[in-house]
């Protein structure tokens, strides 16, 4: 048997910020360049059918590319704010803990040296 395949759209992605950042650098590339090719289109004279139709598939494809890199971005960014509050909230504990372990030690001082009283 074999193991159930996943599909591309279910499947976990783990990205970084950065690359976060250059895909949508990337996107912002392609959409320069429609918009290039669509001012050179309607400098000439009509456009054809053909051209028109290809130009709409390729607005509509960015526009769910956008719709994706967005959402990508946003769990990303939404990851790392929590990965924040979580070293925040360890050093916290540490720091707490570390306190708790001072005042342990104190007492214990404490206590010897009474033990130690002649």
């Amino acid at each position: 048997m074999s193991s159930p395949v996943r599909s591309a759209s279910t499947a976990p992605l783990r990205l970084s910020k950065s690359a976060s950042l250059r895909l949508l650098r990337a996107f912002e590339g392609q959409l320069q360049h429609l918009e290039t090719t669509l001012s050179k289109t309607s400098e000439q004279a009509g456009g054809s059918p053909v051209l028109l139709d290809q130009q709409a598939k390729a607005i509509a494809s960015l526009a769910k590319t956008l719709d994706l890199l967005m959402n990508l971005h946003r769990s990303v960014a939404t990851a790392g704010a929590a990965h924040q509050q979580s070293k925040e909230t360890n050093a916290a504990a540490i720091t707490k803990e570390r306190q708790d372990i001072d005042r342990m030690r104190r007492q214990l001082a404490q206590r010897l040296a009474q033990l130690n009283k002649p």
